[in-house]
């Protein structure tokens, strides 16, 4: 391999954590569409049912989407230094991530990063490290 073929690697290297952030946001805003309406944590845990009063009112499983709000506000954006920025901008969210008054916890987001998420992140890095030429 030549000292002109190494610079080209290393130069294409650059562009790799920003492809990594891109295409992982992608993987998770479908992840978070996904456990919504399934209606479990990010650890593929269910959420809290319906409690009997909620469900005479006559709404439906799953929790957290009687407009579908919340799960419309689900995002997972690529951050300028190649992180990723996971929201629900819904003001909802708060009280499901921590309960409030009665209202049970659902947790929508993570407080560690979730298994399958690591091993998604990975499988990208991998797949991309090994793309840049």
């Amino acid at each position: 391999m030549s000292l002109r073929s190494v610079r080209r690697r290393f130069a294409a290297l650059k562009a790799v954590p920003s492809q990594i952030a891109t295409q992982f946001a992608a993987y998770l805003t479908a992840d978070f569409q996904t456990r919504h309406d399934a209606g479990l944590d990010p650890f593929d845990e269910p959420w809290a049912e319906l409690r009997p009063f909620t469900l005479a009112k006559g709404r439906t499983p799953p929790p957290l989407d009687e407009f579908g709000a919340m799960r419309a506000s689900a995002t997972a954006t690529p951050t300028q230094s190649a992180g990723v920025k996971l929201a629900y901008d819904d003001p909802k969210s708060g009280w499901a991530q921590d309960g409030a008054d009665n209202r049970a916890v659902r947790q929508v987001l993570p407080d560690t990063m979730p298994p399958r998420w690591a091993a998604e992140l990975k499988r990208i890095a991998n797949e991309k490290v090994k793309g840049a030429k």
